[in-house]
């Protein structure tokens, strides 16, 4: 498991992601993971998902 803070935060936000997968893919696990960064390249948080 991976826990990632929110550290900057001021308001509310929300993150949206879509991603078209081939039309063919292999089985198995898959994991994801995204950095989002401010405007001085800090780190505000992370996002971990696992299908």
């Amino acid at each position: 498991m991976t826990i990632c803070e929110i550290l900057h935060s001021i308001d509310d936000f929300m993150v949206a992601h879509s991603q078209e997968l081939p039309g063919f893919t292999q089985p198995g696990s898959y994991s994801v993971k995204m950095k989002m960064y401010d405007g001085m390249k800090q780190e505000l948080t992370c996002i971990a998902l696992r299908f």
